[in-house]
Parts: structure tokens; C-alpha cells; sequence
């Protein structure tokens, strides 16, 4: 029981190692591919605290700027008048397969008088 224990404590210490130097190798990867020969873009995401209360996130080297609430309102406003559309479209869809089937429907029971 003791040998069972052990090797299969080895074989899950290999596997974590393993599992560890392959995300090291596709980290260093990532990096080559990027074409990135600097050591500053080690880190996938970087933030720098600015003036105020805003910051500067920086993510695999494109910088990204913060943006104010009244422009995420203006874009969720927009979003929520698209979204009225796609109500009003859902409810045609549903109005048109209930004619369909009901039309289906009428079919049928007309078809089975005769072959019934």
C-alpha cells in the first residue's frame, strides 16, 4: 500500500511540474511570437494609477483608456432601444408559427375526416 501511495504521489508531482514548465514555455512563446524581446512585457496585464482616481491599463502592450459613465449610459441606452426591436421581432416570430401551426393544425383534422 505504502509502494501504491508513494508512486502515485511521484506521478502527481510530474504531472504539476509538467503542467507548471508548460505554461513557463508557451508564456516565453506568447512573448517570441509577439516579437517583444524586452523584459517589461513579462506581465499579460498592467495597471499604473494616474491622477485622480483613473488608471492606465495596459494589456499585452495596447494601452486602454478609461471611459466615463455617461458614455457607458449613452451606449446602454442605445443597446436597450436595439433590444426593443428584437422584442418586437420576437413577438412576430411567435405570431407566425401560431398561424403556421394553426394552419398545420386545420389540415390536419380536414385530412382525417376523409381517412378516418
Amino acid at each position: 500500500m505504502i509502494r501504491f501511495t508513494t508512486t502515485v504521489l511521484l506521478l502527481i508531482i510530474l504531472f504539476l511540474s509538467g503542467v507548471l514548465l508548460g505554461m513557463n514555455q508557451a508564456s516565453l512563446g506568447i512573448i517570441e511570437m509577439r516579437g517583444f524581446s524586452n523584459d517589461s512585457l513579462q506581465e499579460a496585464v498592467k495597471t499604473n494609477p494616474s491622477k485622480g482616481s483613473s488608471y492606465e491599463v495596459e494589456v499585452l502592450g495596447q494601452g486602454f483608456e478609461q471611459v466615463s459613465v455617461e458614455e457607458k449610459q449613452k451606449a446602454y441606452a442605445e443597446m436597450q432601444t436595439d433590444h426593443g426591436v428584437q422584442k418586437l421581432a420576437f413577438a412576430l416570430e411567435k405570431a407566425v408559427k401560431w398561424v403556421y401551426n394553426t394552419i398545420i393544425f386545420i389540415v390536419y383534422q380536414f385530412v382525417q375526416i376523409f381517412y378516418s
